[in-house]
């Protein structure tokens, strides 16, 4: 057998295992595209998508979604003034954008016409906002399917119901409709998503415009959150504190509820002054200032998880305790009143009585709720300390001279003089009176 009948053989035999082995690799790709393309398109209802189903930590997905739900929720008002015109003329601009919002999937299975829409969903009377608890997206190429938990409560922050509700956006076409989901559920993840794929078609009413998500306005959403949920469902608010701080600042849930209570008036009209946020390694602090000079800190992971803190002298920080150390007696003499004021204005009567000395207690407020009914007949519902005249170490004791002023109305103002004592590290004991 010669060589060049040797090598052709060679050289075809070679030639059939390639051709071989690229069929089979075309016959198996065609196979698992069919399989995705039969799993995306079919199956039960209910199936949840084979694709990477994960919690949303990005910030500007997370307020679109949120603002489309309130959209949502505006167009089922049926005392929204997008519809005072007549009772006629109502009910068809409600049902037209009521339909519209809709998703094609949620309309088809439930057997959706324009002129049957308002009998299909809940309708309500009066304007509602969503605050979302959990959310959830599956991201594909076209649509980002949204699945959202959380709360509506209406305009007087009271809580109306739970709701469980897809988003799907489409960000290239800047549209979205949504699935109301009625049943109820334990967990986020209990809920299936829908298996059919939906495309976000574009008309009059399902366009949305990004926010402008900066530090400014996350932190004016934590307030707003906090505002909400504080009144709505407090113990949403007292859980997302850290266990040490919640327990030394309020005690227990239901301590947190009566400070609420006593507080609910100037909760629900609280509004972000000025704001800081600080950069850490593994987290970013949203510091929040009120018009009333308020505190609020959340702290926030990079899973959007958070923690809320009220005041920095409940658990005082490394800057505070750097700060004391490092200050001359006057300073932290100034340090300690601050303390005490921040204590009367956040009326936290408890944290300010165990301040104070003990001879002076006894003397004057011989249990905690006598100093609170002095504290509130006598000083102003927000404090503001100038101060004035300050004497050193006399006998072991410090003293200055205050104006304290109503930071509501700058014409009332009355002097007082504070004494105090150090103790070991950030401990002191302090008396007051006119001056």
């Amino acid at each position: 057998m010669n060589s060049k009948f040797i090598k052709g053989l060679i050289i075809s035999i070679i030639l059939v295992i390639i051709i071989t082995i690229i069929t089979l690799l075309v016959i198996l790709n065609n196979k698992e595209n069919q399989d995705f393309q039969k799993f995306f398109t079919e199956g039960d209802e209910g199936e949840e998508l084979n694709l990477d189903r994960h919690n949303v930590i990005d910030k500007s997905m997370y307020y679109t979604v949120r603002n489309c739900i309130d959209e949502y929720l505006d167009a089922l008002n049926k005392k929204s003034t997008s519809f005072l015109i007549d009772d006629e003329y109502d009910d068809f601009l409600e049902q037209d954008l009521v339909y519209n919002l809709l998703s094609s999937n949620y309309i088809k299975k439930n057997n959706i016409t324009e002129d049957n829409v308002l009998n299909k969903v809940n309708l309500y009377n009066e304007k509602m906002f969503f605050l979302p608890i959990k959310m959830q997206v599956i991201e594909s190429n076209n649509t980002f399917k949204y699945l959202s938990y959380g709360y509506i409560i209406n305009i007087d922050n009271k809580y109306i119901d739970d709701l469980y509700i897809i988003i799907n956006i489409d960000y290239a076409n800047k549209t979205f409709n949504v699935e109301p989901l009625e049943n109820k559920y334990n967990d986020i993840n209990d809920i299936k998503f829908n298996n059919e794929n939906e495309v976000v078609k574009a008309n009059n009413y399902n366009s949305f415009i990004l926010p402008n998500v900066n530090n400014e306005y996350i932190t004016n959403e934590y307030i707003l959150l906090y505002k909400m949920l504080s009144i709505a469902k407090p113990e949403i608010i007292y859980n997302a504190m850290p266990k040490a701080y919640r327990e030394k600042r309020f005690g227990n849930i239901e301590d947190y509820k009566a400070y609420v209570q006593d507080n609910k008036d100037e909760i629900s009209t609280i509004f972000l002054s000025e704001y800081l946020v600080n950069y850490n390694d593994d987290n970013m602090e949203y510091v929040g200032k009120d018009q009333y000079g308020n505190l609020y800190i959340f702290l926030e992971d990079e899973n959007m998880n958070y923690t809320i803190t009220l005041d920095t002298y409940t658990i005082e920080s490394e800057d505070f305790l750097e700060k004391y150390e490092k200050g001359t007696n006057q300073e932290k003499m100034a340090l300690n009143i601050d303390k005490f004021f921040k204590m009367i204005n956040a009326k936290d009567y408890k944290s300010a009585y165990e301040l104070l000395d003990k001879d002076f207690k006894d003397t004057y407020f011989k249990t905690e709720s006598q100093f609170e009914e002095y504290a509130r007949q006598t000083f102003y519902r927000y404090n503001e300390i100038v101060y004035s005249n300050y004497v050193d170490n006399i006998s072991s004791v410090f003293k200055y001279d205050l104006l304290v002023k109503n930071k509501l109305d700058n014409s009332q103002k009355f002097g007082m003089s504070v004494v105090m004592q150090f103790n070991e590290g950030t401990n002191f004991t302090m008396a007051f009176g006119g001056n």
